[in-house]
């Protein structure tokens, strides 16, 4: 949750910036550049990547337009890397800072951080991860297309598997490693705290 709501505090300055610009009557570069960008997609035969980018801004700016608040509470409410855009398009459009924040941070700090703990719990426990790779290999074809598969290579779903599973043994490995490092110095530190008090100890019955 609080990290979350660090995220969605992090999407204040753009917003910030782009409402006092529009509220100023003032030229907004960030909305005027992200204008720019879009009408240069259309031009003369532009790269698909342009075109994907383009259309995705463009959706994402009819959504806030449309939808408002729970526009945003949608496009928040996944891992959304251009959502910088809401904080631009909110701004220049002078939306009310609480119904911006407010969604992002419902968004971000409820829905999208609970769907990410959920994956990750259910990735890692190895149950639920061999059922989703099971929905997903039988979803995959037995081959890739446009001759990506080798004659003698195993089927794209078995690939999956096995590198996720290696992947998350790796992980667990260096977590097991951390911790047992971590234990050693402990141990260390106190075996120094005992050790030092045992001498005070025996200076004193002595003396």
């Amino acid at each position: 949750m609080l990290w979350g709501a660090g995220t969605a505090m992090g999407e204040i300055p753009p917003y910030f910036l782009s409402y006092k610009a529009a509220s100023a009557g003032r030229r907004n570069e960030m909305y005027e550049g992200l204008q720019e960008a879009l009408q240069s997609s259309t031009g003369k035969r532009p790269s698909i990547v342009t075109r994907i980018v383009a259309a995705m801004q463009a959706w994402m700016m009819r959504i806030i337009q449309q939808h408002g608040f729970f526009g945003i509470l949608v496009l928040a409410s996944w891992p959304n890397a251009a959502f910088d855009l809401c904080g631009i398009c909110c701004g220049a459009f002078l939306m009310p800072f609480w119904e911006f924040f407010g969604a992002t941070l419902i968004g971000k700090g409820v829905f999208k951080v609970s769907g990410q703990a959920l994956f990750f719990v259910a990735l890692f426990r190895q149950a639920s991860r061999s059922a989703i790779l099971a929905l997903i290999g039988k979803l995959l074809p037995s081959r890739l297309p446009f001759g990506l598969s080798k004659a003698d290579s195993a089927p794209p779903a078995e690939l999956l598997t096995g590198f996720v599973d290696n992947q998350i043994a790796k992980f667990q490995a260096r977590v097991t490693a951390k911790a047992a490092e971590h234990r050693a110095v402990t141990r260390w530190w106190w075996q120094r705290r005992v050790d030092k008090f045992a001498a005070h100890f025996r200076w004193g019955v002595t003396c």
